[in-house]
C-alpha cells in the first residue's frame, strides 16, 4: 500500500496502511523500504463511504472512513470461472467494532481437528456466505451480476442477479445487500422455483453464538451483533460447525450460523438483519426496509 499511493499518487493509500500497522503491531520490511510520508485520510467528496465496481462484481459499504469501530461491508457476484473462484456469488464479510462478523474463510482459518482437505471445502458453496440450493455446489461457469444499487444516508444497497449460479433448480434468484442507516446490514434473498427446493442461507463466523429461533446473538470482543430473520416468520436459525467432527467446545473456532425454512419451496423472500453494537449498550432500532419491487 505505501508502493502503491507513491505509484497511485493518492496519500490515502499510505495513511490506512499506517494505520493498519499501528492497530496490529505487524509490519514487514518492505513497509520501511515503501514507507510514504505524504499520508492524508480519506476525505469527501473523492472518497464516499460507498461504492460499486461493475468489472469486478464487487460493492463496498461502511460506516465511517477513521473511526475503528465502524461498519464495513462488501459483497461479490463475480464469475465463477475466473482465477481463485470458489464458487461464491453473493457471498459478503462484514465488520464491526473492530470484529471480523462474517468471515471468508482463507487456508490458514481452521484450527486443528478441521477438514482435512482444507482446499475442498473452501471451493464449496457451502463454505461461504451465501446461498446453497438442495445441497449442491454453483455452476463452476455460472457469473453473476450487478443488476442495481442505490446510496443514500438511510439505505446503502447493491442487487445481485444469481440465477446463473443454480441452473434448473431456480427461475429467478437475487440478492439485495447493504447498510441501513449506517448502523445494519439488511440482507434479502429472493428465489423463484418450478420444482421445489431446498434453500439454506449461512454466514461463516467465529463468534460465540446463541439462538433464539428467529433470532440469534453474536458475541466476541465485548461487542454484540443481533441477527433477526424479518420474514418469513416460519424460518429459523440454526448452527453448523465447520468441522469435519464436532469440536468438544463448539464456540471454539468457526462455525456457520444458518437459516432453515423447515420446507423445501417454489417462491421465498427472506429478509435478515443483522444489527452490531457495544455490550451494555442499548441496540440501534433500524426502520428502513429494501424498496419494493
Amino acid at each position: 500500500m505505501f508502493w502503491l499511493a507513491r505509484r497511485a499518487t493518492q496519500p490515502a493509500f499510505a495513511w490506512l496502511e499506517a494505520r493498519h500497522i499501528d492497530r496490529t503491531g505487524h509490519y514487514e520490511p518492505l513497509d520501511l523500504v515503501w514507507y510514504d510520508r505524504d499520508q492524508k485520510p480519506p476525505l469527501s467528496p473523492a472518497w464516499p463511504l460507498d461504492a460499486v465496481f461493475p468489472a469486478l462484481g464487487a460493492a463496498t459499504f461502511r460506516s465511517h472512513w477513521e473511526d475503528p469501530d465502524a461498519l464495513f461491508l462488501a459483497a461479490v457476484a463475480r464469475d465463477n470461472k475466473a482465477p481463485h473462484a470458489h464458487l461464491d456469488l453473493g457471498s459478503f464479510i462484514f465488520e464491526a467494532g473492530g470484529v471480523r462478523w462474517a468471515l471468508d474463510l482463507g487456508p490458514d482459518d481452521y484450527g486443528p481437528g478441521t477438514r482435512p482437505h482444507f482446499s475442498y471445502y473452501r471451493t464449496r458453496t457451502e463454505a461461504h456466505n451465501t446461498l446453497t440450493i438442495d445441497g449442491e455446489n454453483q455452476d463452476a461457469r455460472a457469473e453473476g451480476r450487478i443488476t442495481r444499487h442505490e446510496f443514500t444516508p438511510d439505505l446503502a444497497w447493491v442487487q445481485f442477479d444469481l440465477t446463473r449460479a443454480y441452473p434448473g433448480r431456480v427461475k429467478a434468484m437475487q440478492r439485495r445487500i447493504g447498510l441501513a442507516q449506517r448502523q445494519a446490514v439488511l440482507i434479502q434473498d429472493s428465489l423463484r422455483a418450478d420444482q421445489p427446493v431446498e434453500a439454506v442461507w449461512g454466514m461463516i463466523t467465529e463468534a460465540e453464538v446463541l439462538l433464539a429461533g428467529q433470532r440469534a446473538e453474536l458475541r466476541k470482543d465485548n461487542w454484540i451483533v443481533s441477527a433477526e430473520i424479518l420474514t418469513p416468520r416460519h424460518a429459523l436459525f440454526d448452527v453448523e460447525s465447520t468441522h469435519s467432527q464436532p469440536p468438544q467446545n463448539p464456540n471454539n473456532g468457526t462455525r456457520k450460523l444458518i437459516v432453515r425454512l423447515g420446507e423445501k419451496v417454489t417462491d421465498l423472500e427472506l429478509n435478515i438483519v443483522l444489527t452490531p453494537y457495544r455490550a451494555g449498550q442499548p441496540k440501534p432500532k433500524i426502520g428502513v426496509k429494501f424498496p419494493v419491487t
